[in-house]
This record gives structure tokens, C-alpha cells and sequence, in this order.
């Protein structure tokens, strides 16, 4: 159908690759203009694509083209690698979109769905100065249709609803019962996002356990046990600190990284596979989106932690004598990690302090000192950082709650717990 000649109505045009049918279709996959229909059918809205006509090519279908962009009251530009190299959308439609834009007869709304490897022909250029929905440049074609960024395109388009019904009708009655509902409207789609941060938030959570502070004995004390790396054995005082009840999992890895580097995938298995400078970045990114302060536990904080804290009953391991009761270890792991928790936890119920995987700490790796510390963070500088507590391919002698590792790179029997101060 042609777009109809009703004053009120307000009409819109998308502008799309045919590659990208998928969001216009009725059974598409992403079928964004299908669920727009459904979210505005209570407006006279009316959605224009080049669906109706039978023959895409040729003089006639250029004209049914630029006539109904000129017609349109907005353009949704569906905004692909596949659009931004189109031969006609960007030497035709693209053209007459922007001159209508510029006469100030159309409202553009461009919407990225794909990411772009370049910017394509010249003529699409000028789209980067709009204002894009995703704001974030991250391609809706990741989001789901709960998201924020595909409620915002639905409040352009009230908005746009709004401007049009202004111009053509002078009715104050109905103009305030319409702001009211549309008002309603905003405020539900507010309060819509609002809930879905909360959620968002929630899901980034990491369960902290609170651990007292006090002194303890730090390295190897068992004789024969001992690893020259271990000793001496020396006095470190801590101050009250949190620490991650478990190791953190592929679950939040992939929710603030989006991407999963693990060998061993699932999301309650702990992340591994991840250097410590890939650590760093996550708990950048994850600090800034929840505004704390999380950090890598110091070698020394680890070691307080693995023996019970304050509560420690001076096991060879954290929170028991039997590593089995503790770790996923060489002899019990099946040459992989497990889901995290699954095992006993430690006298201030910690877990997977012992196996499953090594642990990154925030210290450069060296021989201890020996002399009495207070709050230690380790050596100012190194060429190795600190690993704790054994791993899935361990043996249990490495499992041992005084033994040191440390490594450069990334493994795939590594990963991390965090720690705040408090």
C-alpha cells in the first residue's frame, strides 16, 4: 500500500540493504518493524517498505523510492555494512534522504545493526554526525527487544509522533490528553530501564565475604612439606578486608567482557584461560560499572584467607587436612574445572581456596623478606606475578595453602577471586 493521505497519520520510511530482510520481515529473525507495528499500533502510524512494490529495479522503482521518502514524516536508516556499500542507497536513497533532511521535511532516526568494517561510500559519511541509536555504538543486533536502546527508538518516534500532530491540528483538548499519554508512556519506558539497571546490577554482583583482620604466620610451617619458596616463615598483620566467596565465574566474565577465552566452557565453572593484565581490564570495567573498588587479593591477603582467618584451625589445606574434602585437584578433577562451590569451604566459608584453579594475586612474585610486615603488597617491581592455591592438573602437595607459583601469561588452569578493602 502507499502511504495514506491522512493529515494525522504520521509516516515512516525505511531505508535498508535487502541483505538485512531479517529486521523488516514478519517472520524474521530480529524483526525490528514487525515489533514496532505491535508497540505503536495504538498511534496512527503508518511503516513504508519497498515489500509492496514487485519489481526492484528500473525508473519506476526509483520514483516510488524518492516519492515516498518525500511523503515520509521519518526515516528509519537500518545502518549495516551491507547498507553502507549499496550501490543504490548510497548513489540515490541515501541522496534524497539527505535532502529532505536538510529541508528540514523529514526526522532521521539511524539505527546501527551491524558493526562496520569501513565507512563505505561517501555518501554516508554525514550519518556519523546523527545521533545513532545504540548512543554506545554497539550493534542492536546484540541487544534483545527488551532492551533500552530499542525502547529509545520507540520514544524517537513518539517524539516524533508528538511534533507531527502539533502542526497539523490546533485541538488543546485532545493535544493534553495525548501529552498525558504520551507522557505516561515515557514514564513507563523510565521505569522499564530503571528496573532493567537494578537487574543489570544484580547480575553484577560478586558475593563478598567480610574477613576480620589480624596477624598470622605466613608461609610454610610443616618441615618436610616445605618448598624453599615457602620459607621464611614470617609475621604479616592485616587489616579487615572483603574477598570473593567464590573464584568469578564465565557468567560475569562474559557480562562485563563479552567475550569467553575459558577451554572448559559453562557459566558456573570458574573463568580461566586469562592473563593477569586481561584481569586488570575486567575489574576496570567492572569497577566502573558498578562504582566500587574491587582489586586482585595481595599474595599475603590469599594466604590469610586459605588458612581460616581468624577462625583458622591450621589445616595443610584451606578447611581441611583431606584435599579431597576441599579441591578439584589431578586425582579428582577428570582433567577439567568444575562449577564453583561444589566443594567443602574453609573455616569462613570461602570456597575453591584449593584446586579447581590458580588464583592471580595483585603481588609481583620474589623470596620473602622474612621480617615482620603490616598490610604487605609485595615487591615494587618483577617480571612475574603471583598464582595460589593449586588447580585442577595439580598434585596436592601444590594444593597446600603455602605454596607459591607464578607465571607471565594466561592458562587454561588459571583465574581469579577479587577483594575489597573496607
Amino acid at each position: 500500500m502507499e502511504f495514506e493521505n491522512i493529515m494525522d497519520t504520521v509516516k515512516i520510511f525505511v531505508s535498508y540493504s535487502h541483505q538485512n530482510s531479517d529486521w523488516v520481515d514478519e517472520n524474521g529473525k530480529y524483526n525490528l518493524i514487525p515489533w514496532l507495528k505491535k508497540q505503536l499500533e495504538q498511534y496512527n502510524v503508518v511503516f513504508w517498505t519497498d515489500h509492496v512494490l514487485k519489481n526492484h529495479i528500473g525508473e519506476a522503482y526509483k520514483k516510488k523510492i524518492k516519492e515516498n521518502i518525500d511523503n515520509s514524516d521519518i526515516t528509519l536508516l537500518m545502518i549495516s555494512q551491507e547498507f553502507a556499500t549499496s550501490e543504490f542507497i548510497t548513489n540515490f536513497e541515501l541522496p534524497w534522504i539527505k535532502e529532505a533532511f536538510e529541508a528540514d521535511k523529514i526526522r532521521i532516526i539511524p539505527l546501527l545493526i551491524t558493526k562496520l568494517a569501513k565507512l563505505g561510500k561517501k555518501n554516508v559519511e554525514w550519518l556519523f554526525e546523527l545521533q545513532t541509536i545504540p548512543n554506545d555504538t554497539k550493534p542492536l543486533i546484540e541487544y534483545c527487544d527488551n532492551d533500552i536502546n530499542w525502547s529509545n527508538i520507540r520514544i524517537d518516534i513518539l517524539d516524533a509522533i508528538d511534533s507531527k500532530i502539533e502542526t497539523v491540528r490546533n485541538e488543546p483538548q485532545e493535544k493534553k490528553e495525548r501529552e498525558k499519554k504520551q507522557q505516561e508512556e515515557r514514564d513507563r519506558i523510565a521505569h522499564e530501564q530503571k528496573l532493567q539497571q537494578e537487574e543489570l546490577l544484580q547480575k553484577l554482583n560478586v558475593e563478598m565475604v567480610f574477613v576480620e583482620g589480624g596477624t598470622f604466620m605466613m608461609g610454610c610451617e610443616r618441615g618436610g612439606d616445605c618448598w624453599q619458596a615457602e620459607t621464611p616463615l614470617h609475621s604479616v598483620t592485616l587489616s579487615s578486608f572483603s574477598i570473593g566467596k567464590y573464584p568469578i565465574t564465565q557468567k560475569l566474565w562474559k557480562a562485563i567482557m563479552e567475550n569467553n577465552p575459558s577451554k572448559f566452557e559453562g557459566d558456573s565453572l570458574p573463568v580461566e584461560n586469562v592473563s593477569w593484565g586481561e584481569v586488570q581490564d575486567f575489574i576496570s570495567k567492572l569497577n566502573a560499572r558498578t562504582g566500587k573498588n574491587y582489586q586482585l587479593p595481595t599474595e599475603a591477603q590469599w594466604e590469610y584467607v586459605a588458612r581460616g582467618g581468624s577462625k583458622s584451625k591450621r589445616y595443610k589445606y584451606s578447611g581441611s587436612n583431606n584435599v579431597d574434602n576441599v579441591a578439584w585437584y589431578n586425582d579428582n578433577s577428570g582433567g577439567k574445572t568444575h562449577p564453583v562451590g561444589t566443594k567443602q569451604s574453609n573455616e569462613l566459608g570461602i570456597y575453591d581456596m584449593n584446586g579447581n584453579v590458580w588464583e592471580w594475586c595483585h603481588d609481583w612474585y620474589d623470596n620473602y623478606a622474612g621480617n615482620k610486615q603490616t598490610n604487605p603488597t609485595g615487591p615494587a617491581i618483577g617480571s612475574e606475578r603471583v598464582l595460589r592455591g593449586g588447580s585442577w592438573g595439580s598434585s596436592a602437595w601444590h594444593c597446600r595453602v603455602s605454596f607459591r607459583n607464578h607465571r607471565t601469561g594466561r592458562c587454561d588452569n588459571s583465574g581469579f577471586r577479587l577483594a575489597l578493602s573496607v
